[in-house]
């Protein structure tokens, strides 16, 4: 999923603390891998019992109109890059918990991520709108008075 975000305002989650930008390009590197073989629920067990998740966010995870994808999309692009500096460590601490997912832990702590990748912000997503087009991995956000609803609403109707 590629959505040009720099037309569009942020939600207001993004005002709080949010991973590093090395830790963000890691996650976006690896997210086809992640979005295939991440077993979410062993993974939001944890994040919740560590404060990374709310209850609010595990609801959202568990709603029944959401596939197993769209809810490992939504986590990957929409929660855990927004939980702070620490997310990313208890996020490897979680999939630790778990010997199946070594392999995931071995590749994420294999990507490279260089100077240029950090210092433009973005990562070249595809080039349907010319070569090196930059894109986030952020779901398309509408400024609205309740910016979560409307942006998991339009998250699902993707």
């Amino acid at each position: 999923l590629c959505v040009d975000t720099t037309a569009f305002p942020r939600t207001k989650r993004s005002n709080k603390t949010i991973m590093e930008a090395k830790h963000k390009k890691i996650l976006q590197k690896n997210h086809e891998l992640l979005s295939n073989d991440l077993d979410l629920d062993s993974v939001k067990r944890f994040l919740f019992e560590n404060e990374i998740l709310t209850g609010e966010d595990l609801e959202k995870l568990a709603l029944p109109t959401m596939t197993e994808t769209q809810k490992k999309e939504y986590f990957l692009t929409q929660i855990l890059p927004k939980r702070g500096p620490g997310a990313y460590g208890k996020f490897i601490e979680a999939l630790q918990q778990d010997s199946h997912d070594d392999y995931i832990i071995e590749k994420l702590e294999n990507t490279q991520v260089s100077e240029a990748e950090l210092k433009n912000g973005n990562l070249p997503c595809d080039d349907r709108n010319g070569p090196g087009t930059n894109y986030d991995f952020a779901i398309f956000q509408a400024k609205d008075s309740d910016y979560d609803t409307l942006e998991l609403k339009q998250f699902l109707e993707q």
